[in-house]
Order: structure tokens, then sequence, then C-alpha cells
């Protein structure tokens, strides 16, 4: 409930960003005995080829209308806009196609449901922020606990019952 009222309030003018996380933490289930080492993702970049057909594609439709508002021929602006399509379609062919090909590796485990926190983490503090402002703002909040609040990491933890 804590969480939707906060959502975008403005806080030493920056709205806040407020996200729960979708799975446990390397640390917390290394700690709960559960920790299974997962395999690094690496970025997909498409090939060249790519790139380059979808660059085509881009020029010849900008072509196409520049030659339609021209008031050319007819002919002409219809040849260059089903090119252009032709091109931007065999380019999304190869992009998907090429994304299904480049995935290896072990699968995915499934998604864990985690339970809400109780404690809400505010970084990114300025430096005029003070334990007891963070406090005065959370207070008008139901069950609202403490605040920790470390000066140093510019970061608070605040506690919720």
């Amino acid at each position: 409930n804590a969480v939707v009222q906060m959502q975008g309030f403005p806080l030493f003018d920056r709205k806040m960003k407020i996200a729960f996380a979708t799975a446990t933490s390397d640390i917390i289930s290394k700690q709960q005995g559960t920790f299974r080492k997962r395999p690094k993702r690496k970025r997909v970049v498409p090939p060249p080829s790519i790139e380059a057909a979808k660059r085509k594609a881009l020029e010849e439709s900008e072509a196409g209308d520049e030659t339609g508002s021209a008031g050319g021929d007819g002919e002409k602006a219809s040849e260059s806009t089903s090119s252009s399509g032709t091109a931007s379609k065999t380019a999304a062919g190869a992009a998907s196609s090429g994304a299904a090909t480049q995935r290896s590796g072990p699968p995915l485990p499934p998604p864990v449901y985690v339970p809400p926190n109780k404690e809400l983490v505010a970084t990114k503090l300025p430096d005029e922020c003070t334990k007891e402002m963070l406090e005065e703002l959370f207070k008008g909040y139901d069950n609202f606990n403490s605040v920790r609040y470390y000066s140093v990491k510019h970061a608070a933890f605040i506690s919720y019952a």
C-alpha cells in the first residue's frame, strides 16, 4: 500500500521509482543454502548484414517518399515502396531467425514467487538528507517502523511492520 502511494513521489527534486525484486539475490540464496550459479547473459549483437539491410530499406523508403511527394511517376513510387516493403520484411525475418539461433546454454529456471519485502531501500540520497527528514516523510504511512540512514553511502533502509 505504501509502495503504491510513494511511487513517483518527488523526493529532493527527483521522482521515486520503487520496485520489488523478482527473485532472491545471490547473497540471500547463499545464506538460505539454495544458491545455484546462474549463467552469464550474453549480449546479442545482430550481424552486420541485418543492419545493412535495415539501413538500405530505410534509405529506399525515404527515397520513395521523396519521389512520391515530388509528383513523379506513380509507377516509380509504387515500385520503390514495394521494394522497400520487401526489404524490410526480409530484414525483419532475418532478425527474428538470427535471434532464435543465437540463444545457447542451459534453459533458464522458472521465475520464483518472492513475497513482498518489509524493507524499502532508498539510494542516491543528497548530502543534505538526514534521518529525521526521512522519518518525517515516511511516518505518515501505515505500519511505518524505523529508518536506518547511512550518510556515507547516501542510502537508507525504511522498515515497515
